[in-house]
C-alpha cells in the first residue's frame, strides 16, 4: 500500500481537502478551495487502477464494472476520515475525500450555550 499510504500522508501534510486522480489527465489537489496540479505528466489508466486497488477491497471494486461508480469509505486513521469515490465510463476517475477532522466537532446545544434564566 505505498503509493495509497503516501496520497493519504500527503493530504494530511498539505492540509488538503481531496486528490483527483483521471487517467490521461495530471493529478490535482484541492488546498482550502483552490485546485492545483500535483505533477507534470498525465497518468496511464494502469496507473490510477493501481492507486485504487491499494485503497479499495477488491469486492467493492468489482461494483465498479457493474455500476460505473463506487464510494468507500476507508477505516478511520486516528482522527483523519478518508472517502475514495471512483467512477469508470470513458477514463477512470479517482477523488479521495478528507474529512477534516474539525469538520467532526459537534456544537453544543443552544440550551447549552444560553440557559433559560
Amino acid at each position: 500500500m505505498a503509493i495509497g499510504v503516501s496520497v493519504l500522508r500527503a493530504m494530511v501534510a498539505l492540509d488538503a481537502e481531496r486528490i483527483r486522480v483521471v487517467q490521461q489527465e495530471v493529478p490535482s489537489v484541492v488546498i482550502r478551495g483552490v485546485q492545483r496540479e500535483v505533477g507534470t505528466r498525465a497518468l496511464a489508466r494502469e496507473a490510477v487502477e493501481s492507486l485504487l486497488a491499494e485503497l479499495v477491497p477488491q469486492d467493492v471494486r468489482s461494483a465498479l464494472d457493474d455500476v460505473g461508480a463506487i464510494r468507500y469509505e476507508l477505516p478511520a486513521i486516528g482522527p483523519e476520515h478518508f472517502t475514495v469515490v471512483a467512477i469508470a465510463g470513458g477514463a477512470l476517475r479517482v477523488e479521495i475525500r478528507r474529512e477534516h477532522p474539525d469538520a467532526t466537532l459537534q456544537l453544543p446545544s443552544a440550551q447549552s450555550l444560553w440557559p433559560s434564566a
